[in-house]
Parts: C-alpha cells; structure tokens; sequence
C-alpha cells in the first residue's frame, strides 16, 4: 500500500485474497506455484473463507465457488459464492459515501440478485477510522460495517501462516 494507497489497491488485494476461498482455484494457484506448501495456501483458504464470512454474516458459509467482479456497474467488488450468494462491498480508504452510492449500488445489485436467485449481502469496508455517525448512516442503508480492525484480527488468526508468504 505504500505505492499506491488508493481503494484500487485494496480492492485487488481482497480480489485475489477471496478466490482461495475457492478450493479449485487454490490447487489451480498450487499447480502454478509448486514451491509454495499446500498446506500454506489450505490456510490462506480458510483465512478467506472466514473473512467471507464476516463480511456476509453468515457463519456456515462454505464456498465451493467464488469469482469476483471489480468495478461491475462502478460497484467496488462483487463476489458471488456458490451462484447463490452475492455479496457487494463498497472499499474506502479515506473518503466517505457520497452521490447516494451505496443506495444506487444496492438497487443495481438488488435487480440483480432477485433475477437470478441469488441472496443479497451489502458490506462496507473502511480502513480508516470513521465516526459513528457515518457508520449508523451506512447501516441504515442496509450494509454491514467494517473496520481495518476486523479485517486485521481475522488476519492475526493466521499470522503463522499467511504473514510467510504472498499475504
């Protein structure tokens, strides 16, 4: 992040990060890196299968499959897991909400969603501090809230394994 500290930076960590919540895309990431443990890239999986989880609530959440879209429809990140659940997230770094986005963003997704069968999960991630006034804002809009916090102390979890490697 200290060469580009945009939320384009975040948005292509948290891109690559969620597809080893995918298993097949791990072993296709394990065939291409043979020098690196599978037990390693195992644990980067759960590590994002448990940040899948925070951020869409739902804590048996299994993905099978995971892709993710960035900039669909100037939303920042859609991931959909198991063709059934889609999860938006809205990335700042440092600015705030602005031009009704994430009332815009939900609608386009919500369209979406309700066409093909999947279940909605709107999440907004902000890695600088905000105040409680934004966030019950955001809430009220019907996202979930998170923090650097969060994010870090799912992180810590696997410190021993993913803080070795490309995380």
């Amino acid at each position: 992040f200290s060469l580009s500290q945009k939320e384009l930076s975040q948005d292509a960590f948290l891109a690559w990060f969620f597809q080893f919540a995918d298993n097949s895309k791990r072993s296709d990431f394990f065939k291409l890196n043979p020098w690196k443990e599978l037990n390693t890239i195992s644990k980067i999986g759960e590590c994002a299968t448990e940040m899948l989880r925070m951020f869409t609530g739902l804590p048996d959440l299994s993905p099978e499959s995971v892709e993710v879209y960035k900039q669909w429809e100037h939303i920042d990140l859609w991931v959909s897991i198991n063709n059934r659940y889609s999860l938006i997230i809205e990335d700042k770094t440092g600015s705030g909400i602005h031009d009704d986005q994430l009332n815009r963003y939900k609608s386009i997704a919500k369209e979406w969603c309700d066409k093909n069968g999947h279940e909605l999960y709107c999440a907004y991630y902000k890695t600088e501090s905000y105040p409680i006034k934004e966030k019950l804002l955001v809430e009220s809009m019907g996202y979930s809230t998170f923090s650097r916090e969060d994010v870090l102390n799912i992180l810590n979890k696997y410190k021993n394994y993913i803080f070795t490697n490309d995380i």
